[in-house]
């Protein structure tokens, strides 16, 4: 967000968040003391700096710029970050609804550039069965006959569920289950769920909970077992035998060392856009029904395919041009669409 479009500057300020690791880990250079806030637009939470300049997300023009972005890189699908009514990210006072409240414009301007949107359900404080069942009702109740809502093949609206490991099955099951008390399956709310694998540890978490399927999300190999293209392949055979998609996610780098200057374990290099390159190329290997990538604009953490430009002391995409990964995206919808 932005003072001319939000009243304040909103996540490119990121608080630097302090270490929790015990003795401390190296910090990288050119971060702010702990707890400390970035000043835009000089000065942000960001590795890289984006070439439309720190933005807000409910400006009209941004919005119709990130849409025509996607078209260039042949992408179907706006995953959208989403929180029901009353709830947000944190930043954002949750009289706001500052996600739910945009979505519309996103739906109907996706619709002119001919893009879908499926939801990304964000955890927040008190997430159970209960709250999340009303939160599928109010999707569908709100949104479910737009013609730029997502669906699978079979018709169903396509929901991830991000951190969802962390509600046991039996919250799920009530959800997913056919006999289930708070069951959407059957019912005008039946959507196509797809949790969040961390790795060969929370199969059974998927399989327990009756998600439809799974994706990876995290863009650092090392983060998690589930990002390393080298058990995609297990992850693929689990997903045939369970009769679950398998969804994998790719990512161009990763580096968050401007919020999180501690981490540097988890850096990954572009390597001038190899490390993406390699990811696609092992998604080709799989033959998912579906890819994510992770991401379009997380520009905290350094996962952004958006257009970047060279600025002060920032990374940029050099010797490529600012649409470097975009170009990369067209040309992998290219082979996977016609191996």
């Amino acid at each position: 967000g932005t003072p001319e479009s939000d009243g304040r500057w909103y996540h490119w300020d990121h608080e630097v968040i302090p270490d929790w690791h015990n003795p401390p880990n190296t910090r990288a250079p050119n971060a702010l003391p702990d707890g400390q806030t970035y000043q835009p637009p000089k000065s942000i939470g960001s590795t890289f700096y984006p070439a439309l300049g720190p933005y807000s997300s409910s400006d009209e023009k941004i919005i119709i710029n990130h849409l025509q972005q996607f078209r260039e890189a042949r992408i179907g699908v706006l995953v959208y970050s989403w929180y029901p009514p009353l709830k947000n990210d944190g930043q954002f006072d949750v009289t706001t609804s500052f996600s739910n409240k945009l979505l519309p414009l996103y739906l109907n301007l996706a619709k002119k550039y001919k893009i879908k949107i499926a939801f990304h359900l964000e955890p927040y404080e008190g997430r159970n069965a209960e709250s999340i069942r009303s939160d599928v009702n109010y999707i569908i109740d709100t949104y479910g006959t737009h013609p730029s809502l997502f669906r699978a093949e079979n018709g169903r609206p396509f929901l991830y569920a991000y951190d969802s490991y962390q509600i046991p099955p039996e919250q799920w099951k009530k959800i997913l289950s056919f006999d289930g008390e708070l069951s959407i399956r059957g019912t005008k709310y039946d959507c196509v769920v797809i949790g969040l694998l961390l790795g060969r540890s929370t199969m059974d978490h998927v399989k327990a909970s009756n998600f439809d399927g799974f994706y990876t999300y995290f863009a650092s190999k090392g983060f998690t077992e589930g990002a390393n293209p080298e058990i995609w392949s297990q992850l693929k055979k689990f997903a045939t035998e369970k009769n679950l998609l398998f969804v994998p996610s790719v990512g161009p780098g990763y580096d968050d060392t401007r919020v999180r200057p501690w981490n540097n374990e988890n850096t990954q290099s572009r390597s001038n856009g190899l490390y993406y390159q390699n990811y696609l190329d092992a998604v080709l290997k799989v033959s998912p029904p579906y890819v994510s990538i992770t991401s379009f604009n997380e520009w905290h953490e350094g996962t952004q395919i958006e257009s970047c430009q060279p600025y002060d002391t920032y990374q940029d995409y050099l010797p490529n041009s600012p649409t470097h990964y975009l170009e990369l995206t067209a040309s992998f919808v290219d082979r996977y669409h016609d191996p």
